[in-house]
């Protein structure tokens, strides 16, 4: 289960903003060695992997609006046995070691003992941290719309929390976009086209479907901008020539 922004913070127009577009969706989904086409070696990808993002709505006098909702944290929950979050992003600010302070905190629990406690992963009964799953519960439930005391959210490999997440997450997105053109989404596919929609009004016909959505999570639009990142028109030339990784990973 992923959860990222939407988009960057800023104009999606911008050259900085549209690069991180750029090397978001060449890692996630397009490049040979994308998290998407390795998983594809095994199988439906879709069935292995969900992609989402965050977003609300609600009403301004008499319009009806939406935003994203910012995922600025850096949090792993792993097998509801080991937490990590931290401040560290995946930039030279952060990586290079000689400039931005960041710190990241790691917790994780042994098979018995303080902190642990009896669960289920993949239908089999393990013992798991207690501030790890609770920590998981709570998120998810939030990001569903639905109370923690949800069976559903107990076991985090089991069929019923899978169905559940990509039903409500589909869902939502269609909601959106048909209610709020404006919003990123599939169809979108030019950074033009996307500036473009930003005057656009939300659909009032359609906007009593609101009504379905269902907590925060929203499907993420694989094929934003896909045109743009596909002709090399989101990457800044600049780009092209600097090493951060190869700084950083040396």
């Amino acid at each position: 289960f992923i959860v990222i922004p939407n988009h960057p913070e800023g104009t999606v127009g911008d050259a900085a903003i549209a690069t991180v577009l750029h090397y978001q969706r060449t890692t996630i989904f397009s490049a040979s060695d994308s998290l998407k086409n390795k998983i594809i070696n095994f199988g439906d990808w879709e069935q292995y992997v969900s992609v989402c993002c965050l977003r609300n709505h609600g009403r301004i006098g008499e319009r009806v609006v939406a935003n994203q909702i910012y995922v600025h944290s850096k949090l792993m929950v792993v097998d509801d046995r080991v937490t990590l979050c931290g401040s560290a992003n995946i930039n030279d600010r952060s990586m290079l070691g000689s400039r931005d302070s960041e710190v990241d905190v790691i917790t994780r629990v042994a098979q018995s003992g303080e902190g642990a406690t009896p669960s289920t992963m993949n239908d089999q009964n393990l013992a798991v941290s207690s501030f790890a799953k609770s920590l998981r519960v709570d998120l998810m439930a939030e990001h569903l719309g639905i109370s923690q005391a949800n069976p559903a959210l107990g076991d985090p490999c089991g069929p019923e929390l899978w169905a559940l997440w990509r039903d409500v997450a589909s869902t939502n997105a269609q909601i959106h976009t048909r209610v709020f053109p404006q919003m990123a989404s599939n169809s979108t596919q030019t950074v033009d086209q996307f500036l473009g929609l930003q005057d656009a009004s939300p659909d009032v016909a359609q906007a009593k479907e609101l009504e379905n959505v269902r907590g925060h999570l929203f499907e993420y639009p694989e094929d934003f901008l896909k045109a743009d990142h596909e002709a090399g028109k989101l990457v800044l030339a600049a780009v092209d020539n600097l090493d951060v990784l190869g700084e950083v990973f040396h």
